[in-house]
């Protein structure tokens, strides 16, 4: 532990007399001071608000991800390309504790810079604000009706059973998973839909239905109706596709739901609507004030930088500087096109063999940068949605612990291969 400790130091004042972590750290402070001056918004207040975290805080995320990330890379390859790593392994210590070290140093780079950044958020535009647990349906997960739905084809046509032979029902199946989870819901004029949420804990009572709906033939037209829950309800008179947010207040009557946990939508507006339940309907509830939510952030954050600075820490133990570089930044713009690329994952039976080898990469991609995708705090802050405590121990977990030390161990073997 005091050879760990006495490598992160060093590294760590390494980096504090760099004058590009200087610049790093300035031009961050920097632009979180001066972009409420030169940003235009929509002359809204939540239209400012959101506006202002998406562009300080989102691209302060962005740039110490990507400056630390290219200096991990180069961190051990640079000093293996000058002959100075034999300086640095002096024994007893091992090689990947010189690898861990310079990841808990540059982590903790990224930590106080978006300590800053966040600190300044909060003084900024945090006076007054609450978030909002967010609640979603209850319904099939979205695998299992995948599943059923192929089951279900296979049964019943054999063309489609000889064509699933042929190019393999992974492709298949993620085509089907996107149906599924873009599957709408239609509620006809006068007709009652209900949705079960499952809620429990009497401090999660909703205050607020968020939903987006949808007029089924593109029509730009008011949506009516009321929403019920238990003993609250909200009305409706909003125009379709915008997402509008419905304040749950006691029933004027007075009277509690016959299924608790279930919100009913009774349409009673002249046309039929259409919602995505698993992407446009959730109930709000109320969480904690806005600087909890954004120390919250703040950790999820730091945990993904740590991330990626662990991953160019190996590439750069493994590989030239110059590779390493070039490798750590394809994996980041892999990490965001990547998502993108599958939420319009094409028909497999309609593409050739090469279109389906393509989409096996960029699935293969997704999976492998799913860490740096699975948590979005910088869009929860924008949209008043709590990040959870789960969440934080989850991101934790694997940015400050699983990535950086199987990363450790392995640029520490690669480190002795090369060095000795």
């Amino acid at each position: 532990m005091k050879a760990l400790l006495q490598v992160a130091k060093l590294e760590l004042l390494s980096a504090v007399r760099s004058k590009a972590m200087a610049m790093l750290a300035f031009a961050s402070v920097a632009w979180m001071l001066v972009l409420p001056y030169i940003a235009v918004d929509d002359g809204t207040a939540d239209g400012a608000y959101q506006m202002h975290v998406r562009y300080s805080l989102g691209v302060v995320f962005a740039v110490v991800l990507v400056s630390l990330s290219a200096a991990a890379a180069g961190t051990v390859a640079k000093d293996r390309d000058a002959k100075r790593l034999q300086l640095t392994l002096v024994r007893p210590v091992r090689h990947s504790l010189v690898a861990l070290g310079r990841i808990a140093a540059l982590s903790l780079v990224g930590a106080a810079v978006l300590a800053a950044a966040c600190t300044i958020l909060g003084f900024q535009v945090g006076a007054g604000r609450t978030c909002d647990h967010v609640l979603r349906p209850r319904l099939e997960p979205p695998e299992v009706a995948a599943r059923r739905m192929m089951d279900e084809s296979l049964a019943k046509y054999p063309d489609f059973r000889a064509k699933v032979a042929e190019i393999g029902e992974r492709d298949v199946l993620q085509y089907l998973l996107q149906v599924v989870r873009d599957k709408y819901q239609t509620v006809g004029e006068g007709e009652t839909a209900s949705w079960d949420f499952a809620v429990t804990d009497p401090s999660a009572a909703p205050l607020a239905v968020r939903i987006r709906i949808t007029d089924m033939f593109g029509r730009l037209e008011k949506a009516k109706g009321v929403f019920s829950y238990g003993g609250l309800e909200g009305r409706m008179d909003h125009l379709n596709k915008a997402v509008v947010r419905i304040p749950l207040v006691a029933a004027a009557s007075g009277a509690q739901g016959d299924q608790p946990g279930v919100l009913t939508f009774r349409n009673e507006g002249e046309l039929g609507v259409s919602v995505y339940p698993r992407r446009d309907l959730v109930l709000l509830a109320g969480a904690d004030g806005f600087w909890w939510n954004v120390a919250r952030a703040w950790i999820v954050l730091s945990s993904l930088v740590a991330i990626a600075i662990a991953m160019g820490v190996f590439l750069g133990a493994s590989l030239g500087r110059g590779v390493a570089v070039f490798c750590i930044m394809a994996i980041l713009a892999a990490s965001v096109i990547s998502p993108s690329a599958l939420e319009e994952f094409p028909d497999p039976l309609a593409t050739s063999r090469s279109d389906r080898l393509s989409l096996r990469l960029t699935n293969f991609s997704a999976w492998f940068t799913s860490p740096l995708n699975a948590y979005e705090p910088v869009s929860a802050l924008e949209a008043d949605e709590c990040v959870e405590w789960r969440d934080v121990a989850r991101a934790s977990g694997i940015g400050f612990v699983a990535y950086p030390l199987a990363f450790a161990l392995l640029a520490g073997f690669v480190m002795r291969r090369k060095v000795d």
